[in-house]
């Protein structure tokens, strides 16, 4: 193995340990989890800030901060899955 890629393979398992902190756009499809606490750790893992959650009958309304804006996520219930996200401005 050329010595050229031994940083880049020591810094591989940090770049997998930080926060993806994508678009919240990119949520949308995926599962967070049916509980608000499942919900705010996985989002508090990619770097965002929950801001407040409220339950609907059918979907969790969370309200987080990304980059210094707020954004709106629908979360249904029975699956965990993100419907939508807006942006608060």
């Amino acid at each position: 193995m050329p010595l050229r890629t031994l940083p880049a393979l020591a810094a591989a398992p940090l770049l997998a340990a930080a926060p993806a902190l994508a678009d919240p756009r990119s949520l949308v499809g995926r599962s967070l989890g049916t509980t608000p606490e499942a919900i705010t750790a996985a989002l508090q893992a990619e770097g965002y800030e929950v801001l407040a959650i409220d339950t609907d009958d059918a979907e969790y309304e969370i309200e987080v901060r990304w980059q210094g804006a707020r954004h709106e996520i629908e979360v249904a219930r029975d699956t965990g899955v993100v419907r939508e996200v807006e942006r608060d401005d």
